[in-house]
């Protein structure tokens, strides 16, 4: 993941020896491994569970590790908190604790931000503002919910599982007919059918659907210490599935409003009676939605406009953003790791995005989706792939965004910079290019065999369907 390889050359130039660690199979070739910052390479079993854990243990205490920034996807967060306190109650048993450190939450911690349902009910309970959500186990309970009076309008997220086909999908609930009353029977048959059933193994969150023809998402990326304080802070506007990364100016009010919120948060956490004694350092990227006011003024729209309506926390994600890369340019983003953070009561300096900081994408997806098809016919792009279209295209509703005091997001066109070129380490561009993707495709078509509906270049996924 690109992510990985930010860090690591932020951790390099601070005089660390770096040693990364990826899964087999598709981290195989990562870039990673070619990197003239990374000392050492390791591969660990794919797919989480005790192998996995026990093999991030074993590398820990070979290498003699001092410090453990797991920047892991979806699917092993969990797995690599678990590590994590594994590590540290071996430390601690041989009394040299003061000596390591684990940037990532406690294991009870990471489940109750990963997991959609148990974070919304987390940010309820701080009195902060999240979507009115309500988990159901059957269509049955689905339905019920739906028939009930004054119900707002709702999308379903699938709360156990990743939902690669519906985490883009915006339907909204119950169905309406063409007269626009609901149509509970069209309701049924779809709920019914969806790719992930709805059952209490695999619950859905009906969540309120916060809309508007001015709505906007931004994501976040935070590095918070161990006394709950924020180290590092970017933020971005956002889509379904971002690919065109926008610093967000440090003075805008939207960003700052984000991060206020953020530092409430964690104020809330460091709080909690629940968290006491547990680890709550780690990274934290929370996902929001700005609703402005609804008699808010068309045009231009200035500090008023940010700072009113509603901002909504939607999802957290316990783990390193791929918006690092934004804080990354800045030399001194790599002393949040340091050993000493949050050990002191003082409030320690927050490290943002350089006021020179470029939109950042990757030539791999700029040239498919964004060049190819003014190039190529679009009959023969369907024939290809069905969903090989355009951003525009693809009508996205967050492409265009208009933050005020003149800065306009194109979501949908390419960054300044490719987000993978290092000019100090040039290698693993190459490799990410010309053998990382490639091969990633071919063991797709090959070995998996598994239909695919798009790729997100930068986390090395495809989105199988």
């Amino acid at each position: 993941m690109q992510k990985s390889l930010y860090i690591a050359r932020a951790l390099a130039r601070q005089g660390w020896r770096v040693v990364v660690v990826e899964e087999h199979g598709w981290g195989l070739l990562s870039p990673a491994r070619f990197s003239r910052f990374v000392d050492a390479f390791h591969l660990v079993p794919s797919g989480g569970g005790k192998h996995y854990v026990d093999a991030l243990v074993a590398i820990a205490e070979a290498e003699k590790a001092e410090l453990f920034v797991p920047c892991s996807g979806a699917g092993t967060t969990h797995e690599d908190a678990l590590a994590a306190d594994k590590m540290r109650r071996q430390r601690t048993s041989a009394k040299s604790s003061d000596g390591f450190r684990a940037v990532i939450q406690d294991p009870e911690l990471v489940l109750e931000l990963h997991e959609k349902d148990k974070f919304i009910t987390l940010t309820r309970s701080y009195s902060l503002d999240a979507p009115e959500s309500i988990l159901v186990d059957s269509p049955q309970e689905l339905l019920k919910l739906l028939r009930l009076p004054k119900q707002p309008p709702r999308i379903l997220k699938c709360a156990a599982e990743l939902d690669d086909v519906g985490r883009s999908d915006l339907t909204l609930y119950p169905l309406r007919n063409k007269a626009g009353a609901p149509d509970f029977k069209a309701t049924e048959r779809r709920i019914s059918s969806l790719p992930i059933p709805i059952s209490k193994q695999t619950p859905y969150i009906a969540q309120e659907f916060i809309g508007g023809g001015r709505t906007t998402e931004w994501c976040t990326h935070s590095t918070i210490d161990e006394q709950g304080n924020v180290l590092a802070f970017v933020c971005c506007p956002s889509n379904d599935m971002l690919m065109t990364y926008h610093p967000l100016p440090s003075n805008h009010p939207l960003g700052q409003r984000a991060l206020a919120w953020t530092r409430e948060f964690m104020r809330r956490v460091k709080k909690d009676a629940k968290w006491q004694g547990r680890a709550i350092q780690g990274h934290y990227s929370f996902d929001f939605i700005h609703q402005p006011d609804a008699d808010a003024g068309e045009g231009e729209q200035g500090a008023e406009y940010w700072n009113n309506g509603r901002l909504v926390a939607i999802e957290c994600n316990p783990r390193v953003h791929t918006a690092v890369g934004l804080l990354a340019e800045n030399p001194k983003f790599g002393s949040v790791y340091d050993l000493d953070v949050g050990r002191s009561k003082e409030q320690p300096a927050l490290i943002e995005p350089l006021p020179r900081a470029k939109p950042m994408s990757w030539l791999a997806h700029d040239v498919p989706a964004r060049l190819l098809p003014h190039l190529v016919p679009r009959f023969l792009r369907k024939l290809v792939h069905p969903l090989w279209l355009t951003s525009r295209e693809a009508g996205s509703s967050s492409s265009q965004v208009v933050a005020g005091g003149g800065s306009h997001f194109d979501l949908a066109a390419p960054g300044e910079r490719d987000a993978a070129w290092d000019q100090e380490d040039p290698l693993p561009f190459v490799v990410f290019y010309h053998v990382t993707w490639p091969y990633l495709v071919l063991r797709q078509v090959l070995v998996r065999r598994r239909a695919w509906s798009r790729i997100n270049v930068s986390t090395a996924r495809i989105f199988e369907c």
